[in-house]
């Protein structure tokens, strides 16, 4: 399970869901420093400072954007949902990657538990309370929920169709060399 995320710049931040255009990686971690890459502790502090809390319903994880930087990564929520995953699979275990990048001082993500991912996946799979809550986004920054668009049909004889259609159209010559 990670315990950072995964960054992004926006090619266009008014196009900021799953998928959407990128120019590279994301701006460096304050902490960690390297491009494209931030810790748990590290996002927190971004949503703490008007970065949006965006659940992907389908998918059941977070993403972050702010501005042009959009963020992927795991919370309390997703990690939950991935121990109950686990469990109800039958595997045997997981492992977290890693620990150094989740809030271990309890201090920046908030409910004053200390290596909050963590203590979830120790609490969902071995029974041990972690103490604490979850945190709730919605009461520190602004959320919402994205959703896919409806399916849309697409007749695959159509298309071939029109493929064919077009290419009998196109008037293709070809030139040889003479001898």
């Amino acid at each position: 399970m990670p315990t950072y995320g995964r960054t992004f710049t926006l090619a266009n931040p008014a196009r900021n869901g799953v998928n959407s255009p990128a120019s590279g990686g994301g701006e460096a971690g304050k902490y960690t420093g390297e491009e494209g890459f931030m810790s748990y502790y590290e996002v927190c502090e971004h949503l703490r400072t008007g970065g949006e809390y965006v659940w992907h319903e389908e998918m059941q994880v977070p993403y972050m954007v702010k501005g042009k930087l959009w963020v992927g990564f795991d919370d309390e929520r997703a990690i939950r949902n991935k121990m109950k995953w686990l469990k109800k699979g039958g595997f045997g275990g997981a492992m977290v990657w890693t620990v150094d990048m989740d809030d271990f001082t309890g201090e920046v993500c908030g409910g004053g538990v200390k290596y909050p991912l963590i203590g979830i996946m120790t609490e969902e799979l071995l029974g041990r309370p972690r103490g604490g809550k979850d945190v709730d986004w919605a009461s520190v920054t602004k959320t919402s929920v994205a959703t896919l668009p409806p399916p849309i049909s697409i007749d695959p004889r159509g298309l071939v169709n029109d493929y064919k259609s077009s290419i009998a159209k196109q008037d293709i010559v070809i030139n040889l060399p003479s001898e």
